[in-house]
Order: structure tokens, then sequence, then C-alpha cells
């Protein structure tokens, strides 16, 4: 994770709110840094509702990676807000929310995601 999101990881946690649990992980200070969810849904309408909830189809750009994989980004150059990257296939989304103001940061934490979970 320190490496696709550039900055040192101090610690990690689990988010149980959702389920599977969300993957937390820090940097200094306590601030949390990455937040990555893995939703398996029951369909592939309910897997583009979790995208488009946490990446509008109206307010973000389109996400196409990896292959076979769509949803929409977010980033930009406010580090304030953070950026967001959330892709779909299938029934499962994958959500990844970094305090990184770049997506392509949070794109390379999905991809990684995607490709170590088997998805």
């Amino acid at each position: 994770m320190e490496s696709a999101n550039g900055q040192r990881v101090t610690g990690s946690g689990i988010d149980d709110r959702f389920e599977p649990p969300a993957c937390v992980f820090y940097t200094y200070g306590e601030e949390q840094q990455l937040e990555v969810t893995v939703h398996h849904t029951a369909s592939t309408e309910a897997a583009r509702a979790i995208v488009d909830e946490a990446a509008p189809v109206g307010s973000t750009s389109p996400a196409d990676s990896p292959a076979g994989w769509s949803g929409g980004r977010s980033g930009g150059t406010d580090s304030a807000a953070g950026a967001v990257y959330a892709v779909s296939k299938d029934s499962t989304a994958v959500v990844v929310h970094s305090n990184q103001a770049e997506s392509v940061k949070a794109q390379a934490v999905a991809e990684e995601v995607i490709r170590r979970q088997g998805l």
C-alpha cells in the first residue's frame, strides 16, 4: 500500500461496518490514508449501485481498469477531498478511497486488490 498510495503506512485495521469488513490503512498521526472495500452482492445491478454511490456517474470520470471492470473515479488538485476509484464486474464491486489527490493511486490499489483476491 505504501508504494501504491505514496505514503508510509503506520498501521492498519478493519472497519466492520461493511460486510465483508473494509481494510483501512493509516499514516502518521493516525490519519486514515486508504479505505478499501470489496462488496459481493446478489446482482450486477447491486454492484453497480455501490459504485455509483461511491463515484456518481454525473460527477466523476469513467474508470475501466483492470480489463472487464467499469465504474468511476475522481481526484484532482484538492488533496483535502482525496480521491476515489470504484469499479464493478458482475456482482462484485471494489471501492478505494484515498487521502491523496490523484485517483491513479487509488486505481493502483484497486487493481492490486482485484489481482490478489482473484476477482
